[in-house]
């Protein structure tokens, strides 16, 4: 069900949303891709066709990709993510740090973020290690040029760590609770 929910989600922003999106001044959109998706060879022209049709620019896309679902299949992986950049999307490698050699992954891919895998974040106040973890992860990923994001940041303490660390930005219960998209209509 991963790749027609991904189907689904991909048609809400950039068909039925895309105009009172476009309208939000600096909206930006983040989307997951699953593995089942990216590995779908009719998915990618798709999606293509969707973001050429969209009053969204493309430049307000950031495609999520799990470090799993990259793994899955590199070279698919690699052309999706050129021709999603090629089109004006960004890119965010999700949940990095849980996958089997995480860095050679860097070597590989221009991605314009990284998001910290929020078990490391979450747990950067009780362990030396997972802080470690982080500050490793930021740092690498300032060297390939990539922003970071700290995911699961859910209490002040944690934010306070992440400005510490130098990470680019932050997600979670400490920053913002979520909301309806149509609540967010109504505050612009």
């Amino acid at each position: 069900m991963m790749a027609d929910l991904d189907r689904w989600m991909f048609e809400r922003v950039l068909e039925f949303y895309s105009l009172r999106l476009s309208k939000i001044p600096d909206v930006r959109i983040n989307l997951n891709l699953s593995a089942n998706s990216l590995n779908d060879l009719k998915f990618l022209p798709y999606v293509l066709g969707l973001i050429e049709q969209s009053e969204l620019p493309a430049s307000a896309l950031t495609i999520e990709i799990t470090e799993t679902a990259l793994i899955s299949n590199l070279y698919t992986a690699k052309t999706v993510i050129e021709k999603l950049h090629g089109v004006g999307c960004r890119i965010a490698l999700d949940d990095f740090g849980i996958g089997l050699s995480s860095f050679s992954y860097l070597r590989n891919f221009v991605v314009d973020f990284v998001k910290i895998e929020g078990s490391f974040v979450r747990n950067m106040l009780h362990s030396k290690v997972d802080y470690a973890v982080v500050k490793a992860i930021n740092n690498i990923a300032h060297e390939i040029q990539a922003q970071t994001v700290a995911e699961c940041v859910e209490s002040q303490e944690i934010l306070s760590l992440v400005k510490e660390l130098g990470i680019d930005f932050a997600q979670g219960y400490a920053l913002e609770l979520p909301r309806p998209l149509e609540e967010i209509f109504l505050s612009h």
